[in-house]
Formats: C-alpha cells, sequence, structure tokens
C-alpha cells in the first residue's frame, strides 16, 4: 500500500531468480500505457522439468459449504506468439507491472491487502483472481522472455522441446 499513498504510477514486480533483457521493466511500463491494461506480464516458465508457462488462461476461487475453499488455474498452454498483447486471468508476478492506481479499488472491493493469499491459493493467483473479479484486464506480451534460474536457466526452448518430445 505504500505504492499508493507515494503516489506512483506503477508498481515493478520482478523475482530474483529471473533472467532479464536491460529493457525489460521499460517495455513493460510501454505496453501498460499502450494498451490501457491494469497489468501486464512478460511469459517465464517454471524453474523445473517438465516446465511450462506461469499464465494462466483461467483463475477462480470461491468457497464451498461441504469442501471448504476451493481453487482452479487453468495454465495457458497455447498462448499466441504472434508478438501482440493478448488476455490472461492470472500469471505469476515474477516479472509485471501493475498500474498503481486501481489498487484502491481492490482494497475497498476486498477489504484486504491486494495480495493477501486467499485460502489454497498463492499471493500471485490471489491478486490475479481479485482483478478479475472487479474485472480488471490483465495481459502479457509474448516478446518479454525472461529465464527462470533453477539447476539452469528455463525458458521458450525447453517449452518448445518439451511440447515437440510430446
Amino acid at each position: 500500500l505504500e505504492a499508493i499513498n507515494g503516489k506512483y504510477d506503477y508498481l515493478v514486480s520482478l523475482d530474483s531468480d529471473l533472467v532479464v533483457e536491460p529493457d525489460t521493466v521499460i517495455r513493460l511500463v510501454e505496453d501498460i500505457e499502450q494498451s490501457g491494461a491494469d497489468l501486464v506480464t512478460g511469459i517465464y516458465f517454471k524453474r523445473r522439468l517438465p516446465t511450462e508457462p506461469v499464465i494462466y488462461r483461467s483463475v477462480d476461487w470461491y468457497e464451498d459449504e461441504e469442501l471448504g475453499a476451493q481453487e482452479t488455474a487453468e495454465t495457458y498452454e497455447g498462448y499466441p506468439r504472434d508478438g501482440g498483447l493478448f488476455q490472461v486471468e492470472g500469471c505469476g508476478m515474477g516479472c509485471c507491472v501493475i498500474r498503481v492506481g486501481m489498487l484502491p479499488e481492490v482494497v475497498a472491493a476486498f477489504r484486504i491487502s491486494p495480495f493477501t493469499p486467499q485460502p489454497r491459493l498463492s499471493e500471485d493467483l490471489s491478486f490475479c483472481w481479485r482483478l478479475k473479479v472487479i474485472k480488471k484486464q490483465m495481459l502479457a506480451d509474448p516478446t518479454i522472455l525472461p529465464g527462470h534460474a533453477g539447476l539452469k536457466v528455463y525458458s521458450l526452448s525447453d517449452w518448445d522441446n518439451q511440447l515437440k518430445e510430446g
């Protein structure tokens, strides 16, 4: 919430284990300014094999009377690669820019910090679920492809090799 009180325009979230191009943050800010979206993410991959993109086609959370907290998150495996921004319902917060101006709306709608985890849902996907509920636009840029450092740097080429091996 310090970002709101400090009158900042954007909140940048960049994980320490991502390998990024020097202009990554500039490109994300350009994307969010040109698109008018509330969040824009680059596309990185889980840091293990089998890997998968850390973007989601759908994210949902609800409380069931008998089963308790329930969540779903469908990985966006066949995402568009043509270079244009595309809609997502969730992402990891490892490489994204968030429009600070809409955060008070998230706080007002849920009466908690925007990143507070819902039961059984990560703080990243809890935040995205809240944005989805209040109809905020989340986009991914398929031209921003940081590597994810683990035992090696996992990247799009690992994902493509995995898809070929099938």
